[in-house]
């Protein structure tokens, strides 16, 4: 039995969706405003990061815009390649999904987070340079 209930548990963690992101809007949005608030839903996938593969929290990530917050449907026609500088002054190639043309002031940062697969350094999008120099 047991050996069961944490075959279950794992699939149930696994099989967080872009769709359950969006039913738990009005949990991430206390005040139903999205507006430049992508990063309520970044908090909302941190949150579950320690129970989710690699894979998942980029496909999660993929479910909204980073800049303007809005939900999206990833796909080809609102795919954006970049390859942009880091706060440290590297480059990273990558992609990302926008419901409007990007903005010119994107960067990229890193972050280390654990995941079900152990710690992972990712790549994040950021808009100007959100540590003081």
């Amino acid at each position: 039995m047991r050996p069961t209930m944490l075959a279950l548990m794992l699939s149930v963690a696994s099989a967080v969706t872009i769709t359950d992101m969006r039913a738990n809007y009005s949990s991430i949005f206390k005040t139903g405003n999205r507006n430049a608030a992508s990063h309520l839903w970044a908090s909302w996938i941190l949150d579950k990061a320690a129970d989710l593969q690699p894979s998942k929290i980029v496909e999660l990530f993929g479910g909204f815009c980073p800049i303007s917050g809005s939900p999206v449907v990833p796909s080809e026609s609102n795919r954006w390649e970049y390859s942009l500088p880091t706060l440290s002054g590297d480059r990273v190639t990558g992609v990302t999904y926008h419901c409007c043309s990007p903005c010119d002031f994107l960067k990229v940062d890193t972050k280390t987070i654990s995941t079900a697969a152990g710690e992972r350094r990712f790549n994040f999008l950021v808009y100007g340079h959100p540590r003081p120099s």
